[in-house]
């Protein structure tokens, strides 16, 4: 395990590199436009204010986000040094950590509120510019705007209230002596967040109202695979939770192939419990051992991922009712499309409470 001293040289590492790649125009995040178009800068991504609806295979590429988010998940399983280094982060959304490139001033906040937002801690971030100490709108505009467009489908209704409050808290806390072509354009700017905002709220309604699968379980499936990446995860398991759902939707219910659907689905939740139990592994430096002579081995990986988990009875019930009904044979009466909907429905939400539990280790 790194000390404290080694681990904020390593966080200086990181963001040095986010100051070399602001002074060099080194554009990040870059944005990934899909397998035929590949990444792209910024500059060639969507139009400015245009909610994107090809999620998840459209996202962003940061690589010193990247770099500090496996840098925090490495030190994620120690307490203290998970506290020193998000209070080393956020020293980096200070104002003064300004950098001049010429006649341009840049900064290294952004980095800081992308990681803030990863990590479910933009209350942070609204403390620091409550306080005054970031208020310049023009410091974390971009990366709010980046974040509404490319990065909202994982994003909860807390953390749109929170944003929506920054906006309104860095308007009011605005720099001494600002002229009033200045304010006026910061006014412009809060105007078209705030319709950006709109839009997306009304983007999900449109989907709630439209979709087969209902929308909030399709946004909680999006989530999903965007954690499966984070942590490091197989991505082929992200993949197939899209493929899975196309099926759904080319095939007739007479030409539904239930058995196939529900096997890949057993693989895919196999897969994530597989890697959760390594992690565990790691963070916890236990195996899991053989209650009795009939215990298998996935009643031991669940059971001792409900352990570790601190699983209250319910939840190790439902563990068990998922794995049940991801290995029956028979099936009721209703039809195929619709059992499938249904099975489907409840492992993505178990595998969201899987990813949530797993946080709230990493958090104690």
């Amino acid at each position: 395990m790194l000390s404290k001293e080694q681990l904020i040289v390593r966080i200086e590492t990181i963001f040095d590199k986010e100051k070399k790649d602001q002074r060099n125009n080194n554009f990040q995040p870059e944005i990934y436009l899909g397998i035929h178009h590949g990444p792209k800068t910024m500059s060639r991504a969507l139009p400015e204010g245009e909610i994107n609806k090809d999620v998840p295979n459209t996202y962003l590429i940061y690589e010193n986000l990247e770099l500090l988010i496996k840098l925090y998940l490495k030190i994620s399983s120690n307490k203290e040094l998970k506290k020193s280094f998000i209070c080393k982060v956020l020293t980096y959304f200070e104002l003064y950590n300004t950098i001049i490139c010429g006649f341009n001033k840049k900064t290294v906040a952004d980095l800081a509120f992308y990681f803030l937002f990863k990590i479910r801690r933009l209350d942070l971030a609204e403390k620091v510019v409550v306080s005054g100490t970031n208020n310049t709108l023009d410091d974390i505009y971009k990366t709010i705007q980046r974040l509404l467009i490319y990065e909202h489908y994982l994003m909860t209704e807390e953390d749109l209230k929170i944003i929506k409050r920054i906006i309104n808290a860095i308007l009011i806390f605005k720099p001494k002596n600002v002229g009033r072509f200045e304010y006026s354009r910061q006014i412009d700017m809060k105007r078209f967040m705030e319709d950006l905002i709109n839009d997306l709220d009304v983007y999900r309604l449109k989907k709630e109202l439209s979709d087969d699968f209902n929308y909030q379980i399709n946004q909680d499936k999006e989530k999903v695979q965007k954690l499966i990446l984070d942590y490091g995860f197989d991505s082929n398991a992200a993949k197939a939770l899209s493929e899975i759902d196309e099926s759904y939707y080319d095939y007739s219910e007479e030409n539904f192939n239930l058995r196939n659907n529900i096997s890949l689905l057993k693989e895919i939740f196999d897969n994530i419990t597989d890697s959760v139990l390594e992690k565990l592994k790691l963070i916890t430096d236990k195996k899991p051992v053989k209650k009795n002579d009939k215990e298998g081995p996935t009643e031991r990986k669940h059971r001792f991922i409900c352990e570790e988990l601190l699983f209250t009875e319910g939840e190790k019930k439902t563990m068990s009712s998922i794995n049940k009904m991801l290995n029956e044979e028979k099936h009721s009466l209703i039809s195929k499309k619709e059992k499938f909907r249904i099975t489907r429905n409840f492992t993505i939400e178990f595998l969201l409470l899987l990813f949530s539990k797993l946080n709230q280790l990493d958090t104690l």
